[in-house]
This record gives C-alpha cells, structure tokens and sequence, in this order.
C-alpha cells in the first residue's frame, strides 16, 4: 500500500511538474544570423541552430555516428547522402521529447560558421507540437503550449495570418511591391532568398554580388536585390534584401525563404497546431527602412 501511496505521489509530482511546463521563455545566441541555442539529447548537452526549415532533429557527422540509410537531403546543387540514428531523449528546456529517429548528416558547413561544436538542427518533428515566438531584439525564444494564454497575456497581435504546410515547411503567402508570392519561414537562412527565375521592375538590384557557400561546401556567386515593401496583412517592412537563387532543386512549391533579416524586423510567431502565423506589437519599429544586404555567411 505504502509502494503505491508513493508511486502516486512521484506520478502526480511528474504531472504536475509536466503541466506547470507548458510555455517557458529560452536565451539564445546570435552568431552569423543563426539562432544558437543549448539543448541535451542522450545526456550530451551542446550548442544547436534552430532551423524550421528541417525536417526533423538533424545531427551533425563530426559529432555522432548514424546507420546508413536511403535518404537524401535537396541541397542546392547537389544530394546530400544521410544517415539515421535512434534517439532515446531530447530535451531543450520545456520541450521534451523520447524515443525517436534523427538524421545524421555533415553540418560542419554550420559549425565553422558559428565558430563552435555543433551537435545539430532542431527542426519540425520536434517543433510541431508548439507555438514558437521569435523575438530577436531581446535574444529570446519562447515556447508555449495549447492556448498560449502567457503569450497572448504579455502583448497584443498586429495581424494573425494563415499559413500552409508544404510536408514539413511553413509556406507562407505575402505581397512584394504589390506582387504576391509564396515564401518559407526558414529561421536558419541567415538571408532571405528569391528563386532566381522571378524578375520584376519593381525589384531592385544590388550592383555588389555576393560569395555564398552551400551545404555541398563549393562557393558561387549570386546577384542581390531589394524588396521596397514587403506586406502581411496589414503589416508592411521596407527593403528587404534578397539573394537570388536555383531554388528549383530545393523548394519546388515556393518563390523562396523568409530568413533572418524577415524574421529579426519584429516580434513573429508561427503556431504549428493551429496554422498561424502572428506578428507581435512590441516597442521595436514595424516599418523598417534597412536597405543593408545580409550574407548567410553573416558578413
């Protein structure tokens, strides 16, 4: 009797402790536009990118062995051959998940960029359960779970938009210079990127080109251009920069990626259960005047 009087008591503890974790609000780092932030899996505690345009939880090569598998990862010119491995636990503050399969794959592309050990991308399998605020003036993710009511509690929306899965993407339909295009949220683009086939008068280029390298380590060079008003709803930014880009290989269904100098503007959420996305009134300005272009090598 006395066993399970104690076994009550450790399951309502782990209940409620559980319960009381529905929402908590998580520092990161930014290094060269890429969200870094300090997560656990398997007991091994390390540094990973939040990156909502993954799949799953990605691990890098150089940091764990995978088993060979069929798979392969669209990088912008080429295959790139995976490996699975079986996870037993990840944890990353409030968020928790067990027993589950991730990809291992060479992100030593990422590593050298962050300039520390990377252990991987937190991508959409893990993500999916939750309400995800980016606020990169204060350096904070939050996360939350349900309702929300904390989130909706702190501050109030400027527009709350609908977005659709494209399988694990967050495709997402905005206006530039009063021409609509379908767009990905891709938090670990350090740049926004437009599929080099579109041409528009009202997109202007940026004389100096720039160095990119992808996940195949070979480095190309691609024309610049600015948005001069990017609209959500009734939200608009100014000068967004892009790069133009074969995306072709890569995101069949979309005009291309909403990364960081998008996602840094204002406070922006993306609710994964009920297919929202939510632009955030905060103390930061919503009609930016930026017209300096971002490398996604962060220079």
């Amino acid at each position: 009797m006395w066993r399970w009087i104690y076994l009550k008591l450790v399951l309502f503890g782990m209940i409620a402790t559980c319960a009381a974790k529905k929402s908590c609000t998580i520092p990161f780092d930014l290094e060269a536009n890429l969200i870094v932030l300090t997560a656990t899996i398997d007991g091994q505690e390390g540094a990973f990118i939040l990156d909502t345009g993954a799949p799953t939880l990605m691990l890098n090569s150089t940091r764990f062995e995978g088993k060979a598998s069929n798979l392969e990862a669209a990088g912008l010119h080429a295959a790139i051959k995976i490996e699975e491995k079986q996870v037993r636990s990840f944890q990353w503050n409030c968020l928790n998940k067990q027993n589950f399969d991730a990809v291992v794959l060479d992100l030593s592309h990422l590593e050298e960029r962050i300039n520390e050990p990377l252990l991987g991308l937190i991508g959409y399998d893990v993500l999916k359960e939750w309400h995800i605020l980016f606020d990169y003036t204060q350096k904070e993710i939050g996360l939350y779970k349900g309702n929300a009511p904390d989130l909706y509690d702190q501050q109030k929306p400027l527009a709350i938009v609908p977005f659709q899965m494209a399988a694990h993407l967050v495709l997402l339909e905005i206006n530039m210079d009063e021409q609509p295009y379908q767009l990905i949220i891709d938090s670990a683009s350090g740049s926004n990127l437009l599929n080099s086939d579109i041409q528009s008068p009202t997109l202007l280029p940026i004389e100096q080109p720039i160095l990119l390298r992808s996940a195949d380590q070979k480095e190309r060079i691609y024309q610049q251009i600015i948005a001069q008003q990017t609209t959500i709803a009734t939200t608009s930014f100014f000068n967004q920069p892009f790069i133009q880009v074969d995306l072709t290989k890569v995101v069949e269904q979309s005009d291309g990626l909403l990364g960081f100098p998008f996602l840094s503007c204002c406070k922006i959420s993306i609710d994964y259960k009920k297919g929202k996305i939510i632009l955030w009134e905060d103390n930061t300005p919503h009609l930016v005047a930026n017209n300096r272009p971002y490398s996604v090598d962060g220079q």
